[in-house]
């Protein structure tokens, strides 16, 4: 796997609470030398979070951040994250939830403290 970071969102019928959550995805501020990717998986959705997905990523114009919308039809967290690990095409894998809205900094400070020390093994905030 190559150096950088898998965003990846599972979604349930998401549709409504994805167009902010994208949002800040979009105006993420990563340096180029930082791959990184948003992988959506749409866990059984009803609503159209897919086609949600895409629309609001569109609008963004993010031609260099490659993203993708990925379809697992079993229902349930560890299938949708088990989904969202077999497409991600980095080594740091950043879970986010579909009503959060990281910072405009998140992704690279992630990867900054990920990739300086190769004992962490993971990252989190708290409350």
């Amino acid at each position: 796997m190559s150096t950088g970071i898998s965003v990846i969102l599972c979604c349930y019928n998401s549709s409504a609470r994805l167009p902010l959550t994208i949002k800040h995805l979009a105006l993420q501020k990563v340096p180029g030398s930082v791959g990184w990717e948003v992988i959506i998986v749409d866990n059984a959705s009803t609503d159209g979070t897919a086609d949600t997905a895409r629309a609001e990523w569109g609008k963004h114009n993010l031609t260099d951040v490659p993203f993708s919308v990925v379809s697992q039809p079993i229902a349930g967290l560890s299938h949708a994250r088990d989904m969202g690990l077999n497409h991600a095409r980095y080594e740091y894998l950043l879970f986010c939830d579909d009503d959060n809205w990281l910072f405009d900094d998140y992704i690279e400070r992630a990867f900054k403290i990920m990739n300086s020390d190769s004992q962490i093994g993971v990252l989190g905030d708290v409350d």
